[in-house]
């Protein structure tokens, strides 16, 4: 079980610190590109949609999955080995018409399908009721390809190994969290909804 390693999920901003941008294109091509899958020789053009107006390390997209790096960040990567990506170049323009080069990154690690530690139940306090959340989230060693970065089966989850939440943090690496997979807390009803039995 992953309990045994450190593994993190991996989040950026959805607040206004980093840039959203419109990527031309469709969904179904996007999940490809997104899970890494994608033709060698593409190339992307983005437009400025919200946010901050001068891009970060990470540029979001409004379509929610895709994430754009820079070329700061591109580099940190390659220099320092870390496994289970890939990227291709993207175009945006910016908010008053700047120009800047950007990556698309696709997660191309995979690992088995996340499950959830329903035996660790918190309440929380939510207005004036009590909501119940699941802590805990892990996945079955065997079905990792060893990848620094990765993503389950069937979810958008990024998950990271301790080496690059150490490499994030040397280099200041801004607008992102890692979250140990053993805290990420989930609704219970929303497990519920997508059929986990308790």
């Amino acid at each position: 079980m992953s309990e045994d390693k450190e593994f993190y999920k991996f989040s950026v901003s959805v607040a206004s610190s980093v840039m959203f941008v419109d990527i031309d294109i469709d969904y179904d091509t996007m999940l490809h590109y997104v899970h890494g899958v994608g033709l060698k020789d593409r190339s992307f053009c983005a437009r400025f949609s919200m946010g901050r107006a001068k891009p970060s390390d990470f540029v979001r997209a409004t379509s929610a999955r895709p994430l754009l790096i820079s070329n700061r960040l591109r580099e940190l990567l390659l220099e320092n080995n870390v496994t289970g990506w890939k990227s291709w170049p993207c175009h945006i323009v910016g908010k008053h018409g700047e120009d800047y080069e950007y990556h698309f990154l696709g997660v191309s690690g995979q690992c088995g399908p996340i499950k959830h530690n329903v035996d660790s139940i918190v309440s929380r306090k939510s207005g004036l009721i009590d909501v119940e959340y699941v802590r805990g989230m892990y996945f079955d060693l065997s079905e990792w390809d060893g990848s620094d970065i990765c993503m389950p089966n069937r979810t958008g989850h990024r998950i990271v190994t301790k080496k690059v939440r150490d490499l994030f943090g040397k280099n200041k690496i801004k607008h992102c969290e890692m979250t140990d997979i053993r805290e990420v807390e989930v609704e219970k009803s929303i497990l519920e909804i997508a059929g986990v039995k308790f």
